[in-house]
């Protein structure tokens, strides 16, 4: 079944650019990620969805009902912001009560709900807590269960890991991602991180100057891009005879190699378990090389040494899985 579904979706604008036509759809259960540089359109699309952006053309349908022209609070599409957007002054119980409350909902059903999610979302013991006291973790999945709370067809997250530092950012996107498979909840998560969208998300729509220029899964994305820009912006990529060629494409090896080509060690970044070696060819090529932990010490700047890559790793455009 089909959670959301865009058609033809645009968005105009007097003095600025025109978002779409951008026609995707999401299934039940599905993480997809909506990812591209800052100002392509990704963040203006999911506001189209949530609906405090309205569309210049197109539709908008969650589970096959038609939304487009529905107000925000109708249309069963819930928004978890950045920062989480926590009420501090409410705990936990009434953060994630919240939404039920401003719909109505009875007391009994409210508590139910509420109690339920508390339990799934490993929640147990803060239900008195205010936001202030919970980790980072802890937040995000109070944000979580307050958009689950009131059962929307689709769970929006727009760059929810960007205010986090890069070691919480890393757990706490690995634990939404393990929720996300518990629970079966169907979530668009826009971000501009290629390694964020490549983690976790289930398909990935890559978005450049307001269209979409590929959907695919993660590995289809970045072994198989559609474009040089999809190529470029998704993993690191070397210009080379034919098309892009990937870092861990490329050997070293000995120089009487049948094939092989001389190039210079021009520097070497070190990652702890992998490294990334910038070579030189001799042709006057500068190529990023991907090799383990040890690089740095066996391959100095200067180094001379030979490189070789397989003909059929050369990615030329236009080829889809």
């Amino acid at each position: 079944m089909t959670a959301l579904e865009l058609v033809d979706l645009t968005k105009s604008y007097a003095n600025g650019p025109t978002i779409g036509p951008v026609s995707l759809a999401v299934a039940e259960a599905e993480m997809l990620a909506l990812l591209g540089p800052s100002g392509c359109g990704k963040t203006t699309v999911l506001r189209m969805v949530t609906g405090f952006v309205a569309p210049s053309s197109g539709a908008i349908r969650l589970r096959g009902v038609e939304v487009t022209a529905m107000p925000p609070h109708k249309r069963g599409a819930a928004l978890v912001f950045q920062n989480f957007a926590l009420f501090p002054h409410l705990d936990v119980f009434d953060n994630i009560a919240f939404g039920l409350r401003r719909r109505g909902v009875a007391r009994d059903e409210i508590k139910r709900r509420v109690e339920r999610l508390i339990a799934t979302l490993r929640l147990d013991g803060l239900a008195r807590r205010q936001p202030a006291s919970l980790s980072g973790g802890q937040q995000q999945r109070v944000a979580l269960a307050r958009a689950l709370a009131i059962e929307p067809a689709v769970i929006l997250l727009d760059e929810p890991f960007s205010s986090l530092d890069a070691k919480l950012r890393e757990t706490t996107r690995e634990e939404l991602r393990a929720l996300q498979r518990e629970v079966r909840f169907t979530a668009v998560l826009v971000t501009h991180d290629q390694a964020e969208a490549l983690a976790i998300a289930d398909r990935i729509a890559v978005m450049n100057a307001g269209r979409l220029e590929q959907v695919g899964t993660p590995q289809q994305i970045y072994d198989r891009p559609a474009s040089e820009f999809v190529a470029q912006f998704v993993g690191h990529a070397n210009r080379v005879a034919g098309g892009i060629l990937r870092p861990e494409s490329i050997g070293i090896v000995a120089a009487a190699t049948p094939g092989a080509r001389a190039a210079t060690v021009e520097s070497v970044a070190f990652h702890g378990a992998s490294s990334e070696i910038a070579v030189r060819t001799a042709e006057g090529a500068r190529l990023i090389v991907a090799a383990d932990g040890s690089a740095p010490a066996r391959y100095p700047p200067g180094s001379a040494i030979a490189i070789t890559w397989p003909p059929e790793a050369v990615i030329t455009f236009g080829e889809q899985q």
